[in-house]
């Protein structure tokens, strides 16, 4: 089965069954989050049976990673009813553009509803689900605040090439592409931001007094770092 198919295995597979426990119990479950840890260690125990071991996919013939951290990094969820689970063990696919879940040594799922996701603290990153016919997906949110940058990244798959006539054969490998970057407004539409033009679509009529800004702070929009202290700037004076 190729790399492929097998993704498409583990996205039918839901963390659904974790999240969305009835608000019944929840609603009679007010406890300090040790508590509320220990029941979801408990509740991971009781999903841990064979019938719900997942697919482990083989990658070591692929050069390159499809990963933002091939290590599973321990991570805290919290769901658009503001219920925060801690400790979960898990890794962002870039390539399927899906958090994998690790429930013992070798079953893995992916999060097939990250709808009812509002935000992951992964390591030192922070991730949102977007749900939008244009730009749906996991992004890092890279501050706080009216005025939001966020970072898509990506990954692409190349297929293994055969020996050619005076080139060696290839495997199939990942390549780590150029992140995007977006500016949102509000919890707004996303605006992709690669040019100072792009400015206005965000801005509209302030976008004058944005670049004048830049220039006096010397701040360059195609640096990522420089477009954050810009947002931060913004943010001050909202």
């Amino acid at each position: 089965m190729s790399y492929k198919q097998l993704s498409s295995f583990i996205k039918s597979f839901s963390l659904l069954l974790l999240l969305m426990i009835s608000n019944e119990v929840f609603s009679q479950y007010q406890t300090p989050d040790s508590e509320r840890r220990k029941f979801f260690n408990d509740f991971i125990n009781l999903l841990h049976t064979d019938a719900n071991t997942g697919f482990v996919i083989n990658e070591d013939e692929i050069e390159g990673s499809a990963y933002l951290s091939d290590e599973f990094i321990l991570s805290s969820i919290l769901t658009n009813k503001n219920i925060r689970y801690v400790d979960i063990p898990l890794r962002y696919n870039i390539y399927n553009d899906v958090m994998e879940f690790k429930i013992g040594k070798d079953s893995i799922i992916g999060i097939s509803n990250p709808e009812i996701i509002k935000e992951i603290k992964y390591g030192q990153e922070t991730f949102t689900y977007i749900r939008s016919f244009e730009h749906g997906g996991f992004y890092g949110v890279k501050n706080e605040g009216k005025i939001q940058l966020l970072i898509k990244y990506h990954v692409s798959f190349h297929e293994a090439e055969p020996a050619a006539a005076f080139d060696q054969a290839k495997p199939p490998k990942f390549t780590r592409n150029t992140e995007t970057t977006y500016l949102r407004v509000d919890q707004g539409k996303l605006i992709r931001v690669t040019k100072k033009k792009d400015l206005k679509t965000v801005f509209g009529e302030q976008t004058k007094e944005i670049l004048a800004l830049m220039k006096a702070k010397k701040l360059y929009i195609k640096k990522e770092g420089d477009l954050l202290k810009l947002v931060h700037l913004l943010n001050q004076n909202n």
